[in-house]
């Protein structure tokens, strides 16, 4: 395996990609962090692909815990509806039926 050239393009750092993610969509390539007095050496296809790659992830991770908690509320709207109809089954012989109210028996 061949060794990696240390002028060929370095990896971007973790603050770099942050900041790339959550950086307007009209941003400089030269305010991207690195040293102060030297351009940063981050191709800027690989920033946006790693910030799209973020954004799609964290999209991602929003859309499943929704999910989640929309089933949790289902589970628990059903539970309620189940234990009203238990409510309402214990004490329906307090009631005369509809069908006799209206004249159906």
């Amino acid at each position: 395996m061949a060794a990696r050239s240390s002028t060929g393009p370095s990896t971007p750092k973790k603050e770099e990609i942050c900041k790339a993610l959550f950086r307007s969509p009209d941003w400089n390539q030269d305010e991207i962090v690195g040293s102060k007095t030297q351009k940063s050496s981050v191709n800027p296809k690989t920033v946006k692909t790693m910030a799209l790659m973020d954004k799609l992830h964290i999209e991602h991770g929003i859309e499943t815990c929704c999910r989640g908690m929309e089933k949790d509320l289902l589970q628990q709207r059903l539970k309620n509806l189940r234990e009203m109809a238990k409510k309402l089954s214990e004490d329906d012989w307090r009631y005369t039926p509809l069908e006799q109210l209206i004249g159906l028996h």
